[in-house]
C-alpha cells in the first residue's frame, strides 16, 4: 500500500492553500512564490 509521508502531505496542503491564496494576485506575486519555493529546495 502507498503511503504518503506526513511531510509531504503537509506540503500538499499548502500548495493547494497557497495556490487558491494567489489567484487572487497578479503573475508577479506567482513569480516571487516560484523563486521563494526554488531557495527552499537549495
Amino acid at each position: 500500500m502507498f503511503k504518503i509521508p506526513l511531510n509531504y502531505f503537509i506540503l500538499y496542503i499548502s500548495y493547494i492553500y497557497l495556490i487558491y491564496f494567489l489567484q487572487n494576485f497578479n503573475l508577479f506575486t506567482w513569480i516571487l512564490f516560484l523563486i521563494f519555493q526554488f531557495k527552499l529546495d537549495t
